[in-house]
């Protein structure tokens, strides 16, 4: 079976399946192939921030996210030891949320039953891409059941250890030092109502905890690979999630069975390599545990639409559309990318945590990921100093 259209995209989860409700709705025809059998849990930290739930709204998806089960949170808490400081916190939770906690497999649902539904889209799942290559101007897709797609626009959505990429020549920057997650979800009960997201630093690792509904919680630890793999199968996750969750006055037991990811290292792509976009992780790697990807994937992909529509219903050239974007893209993405970095100065070691932290709490973020900010802050400007020169560092 042949199959022509107008873009095909590799990768159904955020990224790809925003995109491709996007290119719908302008009418541009879309074929979209996963791997992946859905629904599936995946290690993430599962919060949308406030950015990606207004995205997820302008999909026409608002109804459908405020009926599927879901936590709203104002901010994040960090702790060390019995030190904590509020981030980007809207004080006393007054206003809309920051954004939701809400179950990766619940939310690729949602995605998945608007992009199967629509006319302009033909979606597969659970079907390999077998071979990609160009003809002329066209992509040419073979996947799994003896389909071929044509497409005369071929976008990568497949994460950051895109398989298709490297095939294709696109290049790619890593970091050295790779981390590595492990997730559970979490059953119970809140002892008193909780609209924050908990982060517990400690030495070399983190832990995570973002409630997901009104009985459940997301644990995620994020760590070097030898840590993660004592945490996978020993008690001591047991009571490092006790303690942790705790934080979020909450008491439970794992309802699922932990989750790994990694490596995670942070690598970049261009955002456009030919004819072929990237969006999401394929194209740059933050953070996947302190919800920093998720977001990064959905803005991404809303300025691929942007540049697609451009050229394919605008007549816009297409080197001159897709610099455009890859312009729009670094400007949106920096302060995430700066975000991740900093979570990664923490995660190493960085001395004086508390002074740092207080510092941070009170530099001027960029709006995209704080509004209020909830500390005092501290006396003397060495402390503020370090914590901007940290934040150059890092990218904000």
């Amino acid at each position: 079976m042949e199959k022509k259209v107008d873009v095909a995209i590799v990768g159904a989860s955020l990224a790809g399946s925003s995109l491709a409700i996007r290119l719908a709705n302008l009418g541009i025809s879309t074929a979209v192939v996963d791997k992946s059998a859905f629904p599936r849990r995946k290690a993430c930290g599962e919060g949308l921030s406030d950015v990606a739930v207004g995205i997820l709204q302008s999909l026409g998806l608002g109804p459908a996210l405020e009926n599927t089960e879901h936590h709203p949170f104002h901010g994040y808490q960090a702790w060390l030891g019995n030190f904590s400081v509020d981030i980007a916190c809207r004080p006393p939770f007054r206003g809309k949320p920051k954004g939701i906690g809400i179950q990766r497999y619940l939310l690729d649902e949602l995605l998945l039953k608007k992009v199967s539904n629509h006319q302009h889209v033909d979606l597969y799942l659970g079907k390999k891409v077998r071979r990609v290559e160009r003809d002329g101007e066209q992509h040419i897709l073979e996947i799994d059941n003896h389909t071929t797609i044509s497409a005369k626009y071929l976008v990568l959505a497949d994460g950051a250890n895109s398989i298709l990429a490297p095939r294709l020549g696109v290049p790619c920057k890593k970091a050295k030092v790779p981390r590595w997650g492990l997730s559970w979800i979490y059953e119970g009960q809140f002892s008193q109502p909780v609209h924050r997201v908990a982060i517990v630093i400690k030495n070399g690792y983190e832990i995570y905890c973002t409630p997901v509904s009104e009985n459940r919680v997301n644990v995620c630890f994020l760590s070097r690979k030898e840590f993660i793999s004592e945490l996978s199968d020993s008690d001591r996750s047991k009571l490092e999630i006790a303690q942790a969750l705790e934080k979020i006055h909450f008491r439970g037991a794992a309802a699922s069975k932990p989750v790994n990811i990694g490596p995670i290292a942070a690598s970049r792509r261009p955002v456009h390599h030919g004819s072929v976009l990237l969006v999401g992780d394929a194209c740059e790697s933050l953070d996947p545990i302190s919800g920093m990807g998720m977001t990064h994937a959905l803005i991404t992909s809303m300025l691929a639409a942007e540049a697609l529509n451009s050229v394919i219903n605008l007549s816009v050239p297409r080197d001159t559309a897709f610099a455009e974007l890859a312009k729009k893209r670094e400007a949106a993405v920096r302060p995430y990318r700066g975000f991740t970095r900093l979570t990664g100065i923490l995660l190493r070691g960085t001395r004086n945590h508390e002074r740092v932290l207080a510092a941070l709490a009170k530099t001027p973020f960029p709006l995209h990921i704080r509004n209020a900010l909830s500390v005092d802050p501290l006396e003397g400007s060495a402390a503020s100093a370090f914590a901007s020169a940290i934040l150059t560092v890092a990218g904000l």
